[in-house]
């Protein structure tokens, strides 16, 4: 018989950044919940560590100061983008990001969820989930069977929810591809307080990047967009030693201090609803992923906050928990939605600018200067010039 059984009135599968700042807003309404995640904390996680400012102060808000989880490193206080020619546009930010390895963010947001008194679960792997004929749901693992009348899923690309409600894995533009590995040794620049992305002609609808370092480590990596990828040309891992090596200013003598690891990015817009009855989806389990950047960590907290707003004044009967999923879906629309089209569409753009290289005509130059300089289409950092 499975050790973890119950009931609660909201169950949350994932405690990622998504699933515990679900788990804190609605322990903050008094909320009865369960968190449970399939790994053992604290645990790495595959991603580019990058907090925009608004993430920054999301955190604040929950308690948590990013800055003092790195002990005052890894402030990004702008941002660069260069192209194939050495083409360069720069921004500054009012109020600097921050890099935060995903181990110690994780377990910072992980201690305080315990810290509030949730019924929090390590190990404790979800295989599937059924809708009962009353209309809540029931969990079910190795050592878990668990019943909810409403389920958050927050456990990321291939959310246990997927499946037990038929949605699709994200494909194509939907999908994006990271690598990432950690350098020591990276030459100094003059951007070593930037976020610094090179649009390259090999990397369709993505990028490579390199961070601020923490402790002598600097995140450095690739994406692209699934539908401009073909894996059988160009692996992943291929395509991120390119890149390194294209850039001997600054990862010639480089040391590689961990794996290449690979990863799936659902990205928005989500090729599907992110909610029905009894069963919102946040986080990269929603397709949340900014589609321009790959930037996720904000949007996986924001969406958490939103859909335990959803259920603050839900009755628990099925009207109610009809009536959340749709006040969630609006939130979505409006926190992410129009944002995101725009931003999809933008990285077409600077697709063809980028192969044709057409951001070297004054006009292009102009508008991405616009867009990016001045971040007209960005509402997740606070852009100044």
């Amino acid at each position: 018989m499975p050790d973890v059984t119950g009931r609660s009135r909201v169950l949350v599968v994932g405690a990622g950044p998504a699933g515990c700042a679900a788990g804190l807003a609605l322990l903050a309404r008094g909320l009865d919940v369960c968190v449970v995640d399939r790994a053992r904390f604290p645990r790495d996680k595959r991603c580019g560590d990058a907090l925009s400012n608004r993430a920054c102060a999301l955190l604040a808000s929950l308690g948590l100061d990013p800055v003092r989880l790195v002990d005052g490193q890894g402030a990004v206080r702008g941002g660069v983008v260069r192209f194939p020619d050495g083409t360069r546009i720069a921004r500054r930010y009012d109020e600097p990001g921050r890099i935060v390895p995903r181990r110690r963010l994780d377990a910072a947001l992980h201690d305080a969820l315990a810290g509030a008194g949730a019924r929090l679960f390590d190990e404790v792997a979800v295989r599937s989930l059924e809708r009962t004929a009353t209309g809540t749901f029931v969990a079910s693992g190795p050592r878990l069977r668990w019943e909810a009348e409403t389920v958050i899923a927050a456990d990321g690309p291939g959310s246990v929810a997927w499946s037990a409600s038929g949605r699709a894995y994200p494909r194509g533009r939907a999908l994006g591809l990271p690598a990432t590995q950690y350098l020591e040794n990276v030459r100094p620049s003059v951007e070593d307080d930037a976020a610094v992305h090179w649009f390259e002609a090999d990397l369709p609808c993505g990028y490579g990047w390199a961070f601020p370092a923490v402790d002598g480590r600097t995140n450095v990596g690739i994406w692209v967009r699934a539908d401009a990828h073909d894996a059988r040309r160009a692996p992943l891992r291929a395509l991120l030693e390119r890149f390194l090596a294209r850039h001997p200013e600054r990862f010639d003598g480089a040391r590689p201090v961990s794996p290449v690891r690979a990863w799936p990015l659902p990205l928005a817009p989500a090729p599907w609803p992110r909610a029905e009855p009894g069963l919102l989806l946040t986080g990269d389990a929603a397709a949340l992923a900014d589609p321009l950047s790959g930037e996720g960590i904000w949007q996986a907290l924001r969406s958490g906050q939103l859909a335990a707003e959803a259920l603050a004044d839900e009755p628990g009967d099925e009207a109610g928990r009809r009536a959340a999923a749709e006040a969630y879906l609006r939130t979505c629309a409006r926190e992410f939605g129009r944002e995101a089209a725009l931003r999809s569409r933008a990285q077409d753009a600077l697709r063809i600018a980028v192969e044709r290289g057409w951001y070297r005509f004054g006009p292009v130059r102009a508008a991405l200067d616009l867009f990016y300089g001045h971040g007209l289409l960005d509402r997740m950092k606070t852009v100044r010039r």
